[in-house]
């Protein structure tokens, strides 16, 4: 169950979805995006689904400052701040 606050949980239904602004890489302006998940999310079929598909990506259990919040499924590149975004996240 996901608490209130909580910056390492998004919900399934949340999965893949972009803000109302486009993103595209800054580097290679690819538009196959990856939300980057933080924390130890149960290993299930969706997350595998989601993670296939290139909708998430796993960032690890810590979360900074300075983690970041996407990640280019062409090249690897990540961008963006997590903290701060609770709008992403239901």
């Amino acid at each position: 169950m996901e608490q209130e606050g909580d910056m390492t949980t998004i919900p399934p239904s949340d999965w893949g979805k972009k803000p109302k602004k486009a993103r595209k890489c800054p580097r290679c302006g690819a538009e196959s995006i990856a939300d980057i998940m933080y924390g130890m999310p149960d290993n299930t079929p969706e997350l595998q689904e989601a993670l296939k598909k290139g909708e998430l990506s796993l960032g690890g259990c810590c979360v900074s400052d300075d983690s970041p919040r996407w990640e280019c499924n062409e090249w690897g590149k990540t961008w963006g701040k997590t903290w701060g975004r609770r709008s992403w996240l239901r």
